[in-house]
């Protein structure tokens, strides 16, 4: 035997069979030395020593055995190469030492140095295995751990990013026709995290319009000869009728070959994109009403520069005329005449594009007084005559006996009936008739202006007071302004606190606008009060209300209202001001325009329902949207109505006085 000597640790209580085995180490070629312990205690601590290479351990060590000491010297982490020396060959011997991490055993009567020296190198290398495998062992049982961690890990991101993605994941058992829902899924079709779902269940909450669909899509995914992939898109819709748009996305997963090849799990993903349907959709209307704004602009500046040419070029060519005929009196003082009409033309131009955009900057500011309506009437039939006149129309007037008195601007009140007047008399074919009623109707004063012109298409209707809106103006006679006199007329109607409506039963059937304005009443004790149309004298209650709009005019003018109807007022003129009143006014009544700047009123809706003292004021939204979708968002911001421009004075009663549930917008 070669290399380094061994130090071998002898454990046995029999001194004779201690000196037989140094005899047989004598006789071995290792040089290897020999230690003795003689009892089971003091083996056990030579082993805890842990100083040697190799022990032989007899079995027999008095009233214990070889077995239980390498049991308790393992205990203790002492562990080397062990050869158990017994009397006989004995299996269940065998076995015990064995499991207690014997290398090998020998029996001692069949002992001699050949063998022996054979079994501690087959010990050694046994135990150099072992440790080699166990060490194997603890690596890849490290491994694992260190990769069940990271899968542990990867799982929670991916939790995590589902979670945070709104994502919801599904797993169905075709065979067993089971399937199981994360939370976030159950959530997305209306469910509670600890409902039961079902294939059966799933269908029952799609759309009625999507289930024969889905159905058919999650079928096609499963047939033996797909390839197993699942992707469509459905709606949702909740016990409540709530409907949710969700992409789905999946992946089948099959076992066997050919004609026994078949579906065994199903699993993917639920998203809900019914934020991004809204935001797409809301994306495409405002991209088709910018291009319907742009037509209307480039249509209206291209009819902006032909009237413009118009008056201009009677006048050039009367000053070539005058220049020619300086000696004939006549012609100069006719030439003269039509130039000075044509100027008139280019004035009330200019002067309705600066009305126009007066009105849009909410630079246009009122100047009202008491005034009887019968001298509005006057003043805008003598401005209108002359054009009405040229027509041959048949003008009748017919005005209250009894006087009417308005709080308002006479000169823009008188430019409302004006433009009505010229707006029939430009859509009237020659000598038609045109009649003008004035007449106070319970508390409005009511001004209608009615003609026999060529109507209006029932299309037109909705939006013929809008900017650049214009008529079929084939059917207009010659130059009589730039179309935007309706636009003017509802803005200064709006800034009195009226409303303004068109009726026309088609094409060829005239037409007929109707304004409506409050009237002017004296309180007992000599207050100046504007009550709105068709409202009960005086609120059931005193509310505080604030008044936010960044039109400053349509603010001052909607506050004054209000007030008058006997309610304590502020008002703001933008979204950060109107918090900022809050704050220090807070009101009972918040009347909030949309359409800021800064900061819209869907905002300050919300920043105000997050305040404590936010929570049971009556938000209303003030907006020139009303479809069911403008509604909805509105609600989902904090108000609790919503209302249309022109705001309906009965409305806007009915609300200060408690007495919204009739009127619930």
């Amino acid at each position: 035997m070669t290399g380094k000597p061994l130090r071998v640790l002898l454990i046995e209580d029999d001194e004779d069979d201690y000196l037989l085995t140094r005899e047989l180490f004598a006789d071995m070629n290792g040089g290897h030395k020999l230690d003795w312990a003689s009892d089971f205690e003091s083996g056990l601590q030579a082993m805890r020593r842990q100083e040697y290479d190799l022990c032989l351990l007899d079995y027999r060590l008095g009233s214990r055995t070889g077995v239980e000491l390498l049991r308790e010297a393992s205990a203790f982490g002492a562990a080397m190469p062990t050869i158990l020396l017994t009397g006989q060959g004995e299996r269940e011997i065998d076995i015990e030492a064995a499991e207690a991490g014997v290398s090998d055993y020998l029996e001692k009567g069949r002992l001699d140095a050949t063998l022996l020296e054979r079994s501690i190198r087959y010990a050694r290398e046994r135990w150099r295995s072992r440790q080699e495998l166990e060490r194997r062992v603890e690596q890849r049982t490290a491994e694992l751990k260190w990769a069940n961690d990271e899968l542990r890990a990867s799982e929670a991101r991916f939790r995590m990013a589902v979670e945070s993605a709104d994502i919801g994941a599904w797993d169905f058992n075709p065979v067993a026709q089971t399937l199981q829902w994360s939370e976030r899924c159950k959530a997305m079709f209306g469910l509670t995290p600890d409902a039961e779902v079902s294939y059966a269940i799933f269908l029952d909450r799609l759309h009625p319009d999507d289930r024969q669909r889905a159905d058919r899509a999650v079928k096609a995914s499963l047939q033996p000869t797909s390839d197993g992939q699942y992707e469509i898109s459905y709606r949702a819709q909740w016990p409540d009728g709530t409907v949710r748009w969700i992409v789905a996305k999946g992946k089948a997963f099959f076992d066997g070959e050919g004609d026994a090849r078949r579906a065994v799990r199903f699993i993917g993903t639920v998203r809900d994109t019914t934020q991004e349907r809204e935001t797409q959709q809301r994306i495409q209307n405002l991209v088709e009403e910018l291009r319907v704004a742009d037509r209307r602009k480039d249509e209206f500046l291209a009819i902006l520069a032909h009237e413009l040419r118009n008056p201009l070029a009677p006048v050039r060519t009367g000053l070539e005329v005058m220049k020619l005929a300086a000696d004939n009196p006549e012609i100069v003082q006719e030439v003269r005449a039509t130039m000075e009409r044509q100027v008139e033309q280019l004035v009330r131009l200019v002067d309705d594009l600066l009305e126009v955009s007066r009105i849009t900057r909410g630079k246009l500011e009122l100047r009202p007084r008491r005034v009887e309506l019968s001298e509005v009437i006057q003043s805008a039939v003598e401005a209108s005559r002359p054009f009405i006149d040229e027509a041959g129309h048949q003008l009748l007037v017919s005005v209250a006996p009894e006087p009417v008195y308005l709080n308002a601007d006479p000169h823009r009140l008188a430019q409302v009936v004006s433009n009505l007047l010229n707006n029939a008399a430009r859509y009237t074919p020659d000598r038609g008739v045109i009649r003008l009623t004035a007449e106070q109707q319970d508390q409005c004063a009511t001004i209608s202006v009615k003609d026999t012109g060529v109507g209006i298409p029932q299309e037109m209707q909705d939006r013929i007071f809008e900017m650049f809106t214009q008529i079929d103006r084939s059917l207009e006679k010659g130059y009589r302004g730039l179309g935007i006199g309706l636009t003017l007329v509802k803005s200064l109607v709006d800034l009195h606190g009226g409303t303004v409506e068109v009726h026309s039963a088609g094409e060829n059937q005239g037409s007929e606008f109707i304004v409506r304005l409050p009237i002017w009443r004296d309180e007992v004790e000599g207050e100046r009060a504007l009550p709105l149309c068709d409202v009960p004298a005086g609120p059931h209650k005193k509310q505080r209300v604030l008044v936010v709009d960044d039109n400053r005019a349509a603010a001052d003018m909607l506050g004054r209202v209000v007030q008058m109807l006997g309610h304590e007022v502020r008002t703001a003129y933008d979204g950060t001001q109107g918090l900022e009143a809050a704050a220090a006014f807070q009101p009972d009544v918040m009347i909030l325009d949309l359409g800021m700047p800064d900061l819209d009123g869907y905002a300050v809706a919300q920043s105000i329902r997050r305040q404590p003292w936010g929570q049971d004021i009556i938000l209303i939204a003030l907006t020139g949207w009303g479809q069911a979708e403008d509604r909805r968002r509105t609600k989902t911001a904090g108000f609790d109505h919503h209302l249309v421009k022109p705001i309906e004075p009965a409305q806007l009663q009915a609300l200060l006085s408690n007495e919204s549930a009739s009127i619930m917008t």
